[in-house]
């Protein structure tokens, strides 16, 4: 979690509702990106924004968001990255390290080679 003094290579603000059957989905999705990837504590901060207070009305004119859950990624260099719903595990890190400005680490893209490829040994 962050608040708003908090220096981070990346904040991810999981824009949330307590009305949405699928937002636990996408606080889930950000919780076990960070317990999976521990490379990322300390570079990464992330925190949970209910779209009903006035923090995440505030979100949602800025980046005129329609629905929740929706991801806002923002880097350093102040660049924003929007992921609608609850990404899929490979899709969030891929938009994490792009937002970072660096490649997955090659340990990590073996992970997400598919059933397949894995099975064949290819």
């Amino acid at each position: 979690m962050y608040n708003k003094r908090t220096r981070a290579d990346l904040k991810i603000e999981v824009l949330t509702n307590p009305a949405c059957s699928h937002c636990p989905a996408a606080i889930r999705a950000t919780q076990e990106l960070m317990e999976s990837n521990p490379e990322l504590s300390g570079r990464v901060k992330w925190k949970e924004i209910r779209a009903n207070t006035s923090e995440g009305r505030k979100r949602t004119r800025k980046y005129q968001i329609r629905g929740v859950p929706t991801i806002i990624l923002t880097n350093k260099n102040g660049q924003i990255g929007i992921i609608p719903g609850a990404p899929m595990e490979k899709k969030y890190l891929e938009a994490v390290y792009y937002m970072l400005g660096e490649e997955i680490p090659a340990e990590k893209k073996k992970q997400f080679r598919g059933f397949l490829s894995n099975f064949f040994g290819r």
